[in-house]
């Protein structure tokens, strides 16, 4: 009975100091404290993972001839020259003429055309007379065969005649042409340039392993280079390895760049 007195005592004695405490701290509080306020907003919270690579043109191509003949550059129709490294060139332009007389006469364009035309014409006519029962049906059919035989020495013909010009595969720079003697004899399978386009660019990357459940597709990517340092392209996220690299511990990711005013 006497220690239960005791802690009941010891208790209001502490309750009583506290209350002197907080009626002194209250009284010393008095002074005014500057504050300021700011609007809360939402933002975004970023955790960046920071790695190095690559980044390569995702339209390159080298172009080598298909046919033989004598070279002969094209000219430039915005520049009124011939082509030259560092043009660009837009997409289905002839750059190059293999020029081979001898082929082109083989060829036999111009009567194979006419063929074709003339087969066309036969089994239009056959088809109408067909209708009318004015010729029978293997008649028509003989006829429809005769003009897709036609068609397809027409368009040999013109496939044939195509290998001789280079044509650019798609819009971009010329970043190799090396250089010939006009009329030069180019035999079939020379490198006669280089064309690029990179407005779009590819990066492929290697990330650690304790990345690979944060990382994902179509995630947003921020690309700088070390000679461009305040220029930011930006880029996502495209293709990921779901698998590590036993020795490296790290896995595969291949990502999309926007490069359109070709900052890099």
């Amino acid at each position: 009975m006497k220690q239960r007195i005791t802690a009941i005592g010891y208790l209001f004695l502490l309750l009583i100091i506290a209350g002197c405490s907080n009626e002194q701290s209250s009284s010393d509080n008095s002074t005014a404290i500057p504050v300021s306020v700011t609007e809360v907003v939402l933002g975004e919270i970023r955790e960046p993972i920071t790695v190095t690579g690559t980044v390569y043109a995702t339209l390159d191509m080298e172009l080598a001839s298909e046919s033989s003949g004598y070279y002969r550059l094209a000219r430039n129709p915005k520049t009124a020259t011939s082509y030259k490294m560092g043009d660009w060139v837009s997409k289905a332009a002839v750059i190059i003429y293999l020029d081979n007389p001898e082929q082109e006469n083989n060829i036999k364009i111009d009567s194979k055309k006419l063929n074709f035309e003339t087969y066309e014409r036969e089994f239009e006519k056959q088809k109408s007379l067909y209708d009318k029962g004015g010729v029978t049906l293997t008649e028509l059919k003989n006829t429809e065969a005769s003009l897709i035989n036609a068609r397809y020495d027409y368009d040999n013909a013109r496939l044939l005649l195509e290998k001789l010009a280079v044509k650019a595969p798609f819009s971009g720079y010329l970043v190799n042409l090396p250089y010939y003697t006009p009329g030069t004899l180019i035999a079939s399978g020379t490198t006669l340039l280089g064309i690029m386009n990179y407005k779009n660019l590819l990066m492929n990357v290697n990330l650690p392993d304790k990345e690979l459940n944060r990382v994902k597709i179509r995630q947003p990517v921020l690309v700088t280079n070390y000679t461009l340092p305040e220029d930011t392209l930006a880029g996502i996220v495209t293709e990921l390895a779901p698998a590590l690299d036993a020795e490296s511990r790290t896995f595969k990711a291949k990502i999309t760049i926007n490069n359109p005013q070709n900052v890099l």
